[in-house]
């Protein structure tokens, strides 16, 4: 990926294209000892253009393998400089195509005319563009490679290097702007990049290393390598991860290359109104001083929240000295409510791991002025809650040994909530602040693998898509001094990927409760999701569909707890005092993403209808329990920062007011309304009612 200028054209280059192929191996070897002739070598016009820049990229993609001492290279870009040619390996995947492809240099869409004007203008003489020169650089993209359209899986690059040692682990570490992780030649060029990068602190090669699954002296597995790949790049203080192999002379070892890419790790943010005496602010650090920790402060005040000033903040460290035990520490007053937590826990955020775990203490405080009116006098009391919760559990493989991505999980978990309150409790069934502990216990089947693909959740870094399975038995023991009740679950959840046709979840779970033979605070729930393959449209504009299902039943809840279709619970940007014991959600989105990048700014529109049914359990499907909604609007994202998905919307809903009391409403949203399940197996838990 180059920059382009307008230098001297060669127009003799296609033509004695053939006569320099021989110079080219030399240049790659020293003396062609990669033992392929110059013919091997074809050529393919990508526009009308005849004339090829000097300082333009040309691309090799080779559906052959090219040895070199048994050695072997998949993937090559040759650049043809003003003075030198060089050479890079940039990818360890093979592409299926034998031909060299020419950068395009007179013609072009729409949409490259338009930025490329404004590239040429910002080099002309002049203040203005000058000033535009500083911020703006216009670069061409090499054609992505794609195995005959389809995605490949992300363990098969590393699979012909199995069972062969690791002699050394080499990390490099890339700043936040300009650079990419597969493409060596690209480098920042506007000043906007070289400042943000100047400002930024990188990531220590130490905090990456810890996070491998792997050590150099261990043999190549496939899996733990794709793993690693994925754990990286879901570190939130990296942008993008890959991983090179290496295979050296004596074919009985390889190198392996980390290369990963930062984000720029500091955002913050802040909003006031002054009419209503409100203001907010955030600021965050996501890879503090470059040690991979989170050190996150948010502010809040209102003149009608109690205490006026809400104050929370959060460390955390994902990783500790390699054993990936992750610690958080939060302190926070919220509307009055004091609440300490810290804990230490080690998730199954791969099926490469064994022992599984956690220790976790918080401490609350609710003042007896909270201002919550709707809550019996007797529960407004200055009230002081200990949780302790113990968890543990070993993953051990399914079948052979070999599958080190099934697992079969055995875990256990304690929870003891101690409650301190001056005034003695009236009703059991009503108060829902005393002792209890509770016993929980499961068995679990483990399964995961993953794809690679973008144009997903995010505006075009790496996505891995998970395929697997979880089945899950949960049962346990509620005491209190109300009752000892008894609780049973089962969830099984299972997503698949299939080429041409799209990604598929489904989930459904049950669990409840059971006193003296009675159901309670029964929970039912099932889950569907459906997106497309990504559609190309035309002018290099993108597309992709969401569908989704929700169904959610609540049985006998003691502590009359109630479900909503509010925003992120059914309908985006609705808000009503409706409640219910049962409903049912769909949902439909089209992201249509826009070619331009500016400044690393990617943008999409949005169309989405959702429908809803909220009612009880008798009578769910009827008029006066439906409501839907439809909307336009759009969102826009760097990728390259932390800060989330600005989004804009405009919801028309037909059935039903929201609560202002209208049928539109302008609304702005953060965070996608779709996520992936990514089958990372936690603590032993009930059945969430939402």
């Amino acid at each position: 990926m180059v920059k382009p200028k307008a230098s001297l054209i060669c127009g003799f280059l296609i033509f004695k294209l053939f006569s320099f192929q021989f110079s080219f191996a030399q240049e790659l070897n020293g003396n062609n000892i990669y033992g392929f002739p110059p013919s091997i070598l074809s050529t393919k016009k990508i526009s009308i253009a005849d004339t090829l820049n000097r300082a333009d990229t040309v691309l090799v993609f080779r559906d052959l393998k090219i040895t070199f001492k048994d050695s072997v290279i998949q993937h090559l870009v040759i650049c043809i400089g003003k003075k030198s040619i060089e050479t890079h390996i940039i990818d360890s995947t093979v592409a299926f195509s034998d031909t060299l492809m020419l950068a395009q240099d007179t013609s072009f869409s729409n949409n490259e005319k338009f930025f490329r004007n404004i590239y040429s203008y910002s080099q002309k003489k002049g203040l203005l563009s000058k000033l535009l020169s500083r911020v703006y650089t216009y670069k061409i993209k090499p054609p992505e490679v794609r195995t005959e359209g389809k995605l490949v899986k992300s363990d098969k690059p590393f699979m012909r290097y199995e069972d062969q040692r690791i002699r050394k682990v080499e990390i490099v570490v890339l700043n936040a702007f300009g650079y990419n992780v597969k493409d060596s030649l690209k480098k920042p060029a506007s000043f906007v990049e070289k400042a943000g990068n100047a400002v930024h602190i990188k990531s220590q090669k130490w905090v990456i290393r810890n996070k491998l699954l792997f050590k150099a002296g261990d043999k190549v597995d496939p899996y733990i390598l794709s793993e690693t790949e994925r754990l990286l790049r879901q570190s939130n203080y990296l942008y993008d991860a890959h991983l090179y192999v290496r295979e050296n002379t004596t074919r009985d070892s390889v190198d392996i290359q980390v290369v990963v890419q930062d984000v720029f790790s500091i955002s913050v943010g802040g909003s006031g109104n002054l009419s209503a005496e409100s203001a907010n602010m955030a600021v965050q650090d996501v890879n503090f001083l470059g040690t991979g920790q989170l050190l996150r402060y948010k502010f809040k005040y209102w003149d009608k929240l109690p205490g006026k000033a809400n104050h929370n903040i959060r460390y955390n460290i994902s990783n500790i000295s390699r054993t990936l035990i992750g610690t958080d520490f939060t302190y926070g007053i919220t509307n009055g409510q004091k609440q300490i937590g810290i804990g230490a826990n080690r998730e199954l955020i791969s099926p490469a791991l064994t022992w599984v775990g956690g220790i976790n203490f918080n401490w609350y405080k609710f003042p007896y002025k909270n201002g919550v009116t709707i809550v019996p006098d007797f529960i407004r009391d200055t009230t002081k809650v200990n949780i302790q919760d113990f968890w543990l559990g070993y993953a051990f493989p399914f079948f052979k040994k070999k599958l080190s991505n099934a697992k079969f999980i055995v875990a256990a978990r304690f929870v003891r909530s101690d409650y301190f309150t001056s005034k003695p409790i009236i009703d059991a069934d009503k108060y829902p602040y005393y002792d209890s502990k509770l016993y929980l216990g499961s068995f679990s089947l483990f399964s995961r693998k993953s794809y690679k693909d973008r144009f997903i959740f995010k505006y075009g870094k790496t996505e891995d898509i998970p395929e697997g399975i979880l089945v899950s038995y949960t049962t346990g023991l509620h005491s209190t001094i109300r009752a000892n009740r008894l609780y049973n679950s089962l969830s099984f959840s299972i997503s698949k990927y299939y080429n041409n046709l799209g990604y598929y979840f489904a989930n459904l779970e049950s669990g409840a409760f059971l006193n003296k033979g009675k159901v309670e605070d029964g929970v039912l729930m099932s889950r569907f999701l459906y997106f497309s393959p990504l559609l190309k449209l035309p002018s290099s504009w993108k597309c992709r569909n969401f569908f989704g299902l929700r169904y959610t039943l609540g049985e006998n809840m003691i502590q009359g707890n109630t479900i909503t279709i509010n925003k992120e619970q059914g309908l985006r940007g609705f808000s009503s005092p409706g409640f219910g014991s049962t409903k049912f959600i769909v949902n439909a989105e089209s992201n249509i993403f826009m070619p331009f990048n500016i400044l690393g700014f990617r943008s999409a529109l949005v169309f989405f209808t959702d429908f809803a049914w909220l009612g009880d359990n008798a009578q769910l499907f009827n008029k006066s329990n439906f409501y839907s909604g439809y909307g336009i609007g759009f969102k826009i994202k760097n990728d390259h920062f932390t800060f989330n998905t600005i989004q804009v919307l405009f919801g028309y809903y037909p059935t039903k007011k929201t609560s202002g009391g209208s049928n539109y409403l302008i609304f702005q949203r953060n965070n996608s309304f779709y996520t992936f399940n990514d089958f990372n197996y936690s603590r032993p838990s009930l059945i969430p009612y939402y």
